[in-house]
């Protein structure tokens, strides 16, 4: 093989999309389960540039990226985390001593799905951080009312905020979070 083409087919090599649910227990005596859902942005600015982005409004996990090819997956779940809610979230939930547990992996699209269980007190304090606006905390009990995103909504601007749209990999893990008995014996003990 020339070292025109081994270029070219690193190039075309798809980095692995890694996502991470927060789970908490909402406070009181009947908490229920909730799982924090970002909602995406509406438009994607570039240096020179804007257009909307892909599958606009729809609702993704808390934090979401690509892989770097030198990283593990839990390196880049904390990397994207710090990026995406702050290093004092971060911090507060000390994400790297906590047991991250895999909910789903769609090896075709190359994605793997965590989830990462916190006390509520980090969530509240998620919500007074002006960075990480667009969160949702969804009860896990509505699992059932949530849409399946298909390729028709790519272009399409989500603008209803009780619509709660998702792709399917996740939708999967969201349902694998309520059949997870380490994960909820975990969340009932530490909340």
């Amino acid at each position: 093989m020339s070292n025109i083409r081994k270029i070219l087919s690193v190039k075309r090599k798809v980095r692995p999309s890694i996502g991470l649910f927060i789970i908490t227990k909402e406070p009181g005596k009947k908490g229920r389960l909730v799982v924090m859902l970002r909602r995406r942005g509406l438009i994607k600015f570039k240096s020179d540039y804007w257009r909307h982005e892909p599958y606009a409004g729809a609702h993704v996990a808390s934090a979401h990226g690509k892989t770097r090819w030198e990283e593990t997956p839990k390196e880049t779940l904390c990397r994207k985390t710090k990026e995406q809610l702050g290093e004092p979230f971060c911090h507060r939930a000390k994400l790297d001593d906590r047991q991250i547990y895999l909910l789903s992996e769609d090896i075709g699209r190359k994605a793997k799905t965590y989830g990462v269980c916190v006390h509520h007190n980090c969530i509240q304090n998620l919500f007074s951080d002006s960075s990480c606006a667009g969160f949702l905390p969804f009860p896990l009990s509505k699992i059932h009312t949530i849409r399946v995103l298909t390729m028709a909504d790519r272009g399409k601007v989500i603008t209803d905020l009780n619509d709660i749209a998702m792709f399917p990999d996740e939708i999967r893990a969201l349902k694998k979070i309520r059949g997870n008995r380490q994960l909820l014996s975990f969340l009932y003990r530490h909340n």
